[in-house]
């Protein structure tokens, strides 16, 4: 064999080979790309879920001490009689 035909031919074997790891790799991180965007979703709807329950327990709290607040006027004006 000719050593310019070898060596094109390692070239293009090389070229295949550099283009076919390229490939790989590139499929590998579209997947966990992927799989990141999926779980970021999942966090994002589990973080709203939190603000919504955070939101209504705050609300109950608010509640709460209005309440308090009422016993206890209730309290200090039984005390006065």
């Amino acid at each position: 064999m000719d050593t310019s035909l070898v060596l094109s031919a390692g070239s293009i074997l090389g070229a295949l080979t550099l283009f076919y790891t390229w490939h790989k790799d590139s499929k590998q991180t579209t997947k966990e790309m992927t799989q990141l965007h999926s779980r970021i979703d999942s966090l994002e709807q589990r973080m709203d879920k939190n603000d919504d329950n955070i939101d209504k327990i705050l609300v109950s709290i608010n509640e709460i001490k209005v309440i308090i607040t009422r016993i206890d006027t209730q309290v200090q004006e039984l005390m006065k009689k």
